[in-house]
């Protein structure tokens, strides 16, 4: 497979040993990332971000909260998907 030659020369591996690293990734489908930048959803980048960036206000890992819409930017996502219908 010609992915598997690209990542192997990539990280400097040989294409044999590419399924065994991959074994554990899970490969989101356009579906699943659409769901994921949906900033409605309570299982969404945004509010995991919130959800972390709250825990290290609390914390005093960061003074302040960072403005998560800002921080992640679904560009990308909605211009893939506009571009599949």
């Amino acid at each position: 497979m010609r992915a598997t030659k690209i990542v192997a020369k990539a990280i400097a591996v040989t294409p044999a040993d590419i399924p065994a690293i991959l074994k554990g990734d899970h490969i989101y489908s356009l579906a699943d990332v659409q769901a994921a930048f949906d900033a409605n959803s309570s299982t969404s980048v945004y509010q995991s971000a919130s959800t972390i960036s709250d825990f290290f206000v609390k914390e005093n890992v960061i003074k302040q909260a960072p403005d998560i819409k800002a921080l992640l930017n679904a560009a990308f996502v909605q211009s893939v998907s506009q571009n599949k219908k």
